[in-house]
């Protein structure tokens, strides 16, 4: 894992916590709707990570692109980004 990804590891994770306190590990592999996110906290934390990161998530992304998983999620952030 490269330390940029790292990086973006660590503020998904704070971002996931803060939606939803869980005691539970989160990894690349987390999935959110395990976490039991409902509609509206998958919702924070979809807006909380465009703010966070200045990309912008479409609808369709989300199902599309499985952004439900954690590992996803940094794919879809390095690939706007450009890295």
């Amino acid at each position: 894992m490269t330390e940029e990804t790292a990086s973006t590891l660590e503020k998904i994770k704070g971002i996931i916590r803060e939606v939803k306190p869980v005691k539970s590990e989160i990894t690349e592999k987390t999935d959110i709707r395990d976490l039991e996110m409902d509609s509206l906290d998958i919702m924070n934390y979809m807006f909380s990570i465009e703010d966070n990161f200045g990309v912008k998530i479409a609808d369709e992304e989300l199902e599309e692109k499985d952004l439900y998983i954690v590992e996803n999620v940094i794919r879809f952030i390095n690939d706007r980004s450009g890295n």
